[in-house]
């Protein structure tokens, strides 16, 4: 039986080289097959290769739709790819859901309360403009304390 190759193992050329150098070189491979596929994968979804080995292509997507939708119609990618010399050996696409992270919330300080001046303008403002709308928000707004 065949070892499963890892794409992150430590070989003895890596360690003489160093292992950023691996990963650097790693990084790269994975990059220029996500360039290689964008023209062939639907175009509606940010691909991005994960892996490929042993003839097994690990694409990444945000969208469950997308996701779907390659896994609907894997064979005919597959054939698609095919034509290109890197994957020539390519048998399936294994598809991962990959959601990015939630951004995290800004936290703002409460604003200082107006000083009078500042607050009489606005009410001084807020009369003289036609827009009733408007004139309530301005009055809205020189109220808060």
């Amino acid at each position: 039986m065949k070892r499963p190759v890892h794409a992150f193992s430590t070989h003895h050329q890596d360690l003489k080289t160093g292992g950023l150098q691996s990963l650097q070189a790693q990084m790269l491979y994975l990059e220029k097959l996500t360039q290689l596929t964008k023209p062939v994968l639907p175009q509606n979804e940010n691909w991005q290769v994960v892996s490929f080995q042993e003839g097994i292509l690990c694409v990444a997507a945000e969208h469950y739709a997308a996701v779907s939708q390659l896994r609907y119609l894997q064979t005919h990618y597959v054939k698609q790819l095919r034509n290109i010399a890197e994957f020539k050996d390519l048998r399936a696409i294994r598809v991962i859901v990959e959601a990015k992270p939630a951004p995290k919330p800004v936290l703002h300080l409460p604003l200082p309360p107006l000083n009078e001046p500042t607050r009489q303008a606005i009410l001084d403002a807020a009369t003289l403009i036609h827009d009733r709308e408007l004139s309530e928000a301005l009055q809205r707004l020189a109220s808060k304390k």
